[in-house]
């Protein structure tokens, strides 16, 4: 999972979804350098609306969008490069876990609480930006989840502080 967040946990400022108003240069490229490396990127409806301008589908990772509609996005379908399902995370990774050994999660905090929850993440690599924000969504959706991470590396990103976190997720010591 590759989250980027304020330091009081909001992934998002207020109800806007667009992330690249106030994350940082180094964030972007460490986002997109990770991407590339990929080889398949699951993400939610509303996170692949607030980044879909900046998808091109003919390269890069297959990208599978979970949405309650697949239908509606019938004119965005693209066999083996951007495809639309909504099937649980355990229907997901078992359908693809023999093709895609290098998966990236972009969840927003829903989508990051079902695979959470089915224990389907291995490493949360979380960006932490020095911002405050008043209102926002949380990296994960309210639940009485509760999952150890055992922290593997601290890498600063820039001057003025931004922080990259991976962390291990351990979750037999809940």
């Amino acid at each position: 999972m590759v989250m980027v967040n304020s330091i009081n946990g909001k992934i998002t400022f207020d109800n806007d979804p667009n992330i690249y108003k106030w994350t940082s240069s180094e964030d972007s490229q460490m986002f997109f350098n990770m991407v590339k490396k990929a080889d398949m990127v699951i993400m939610g409806s509303l996170t692949y609306q607030s980044i879909r301008s900046k998808i091109n589908p003919s390269i890069g990772p297959f990208r599978l969008v979970i949405t309650h509609h697949p239908k509606k996005y019938i004119n965005n379908y693209i066999p083996d490069r951007l495809e639309f399902t909504a099937n649980t995370p355990p229907q997901i990774i078992n359908k693809y876990k023999s093709k895609y050994k290098n998966i990236l999660l972009l969840g927003g905090g829903e989508i990051n609480s079902l695979f959470l929850k089915s224990k389907l993440v291995d490493e949360l690599y979380l960006t932490i930006e020095p911002l405050l924000f008043g209102s926002g969504k949380n990296l994960i959706a309210k639940s009485d989840l509760k999952i150890n991470c055992n922290l593997l590396k601290i890498k600063k990103l820039n001057k003025k502080g931004t922080l990259l976190l991976i962390y291990k997720l351990n979750y037999e010591k809940n």
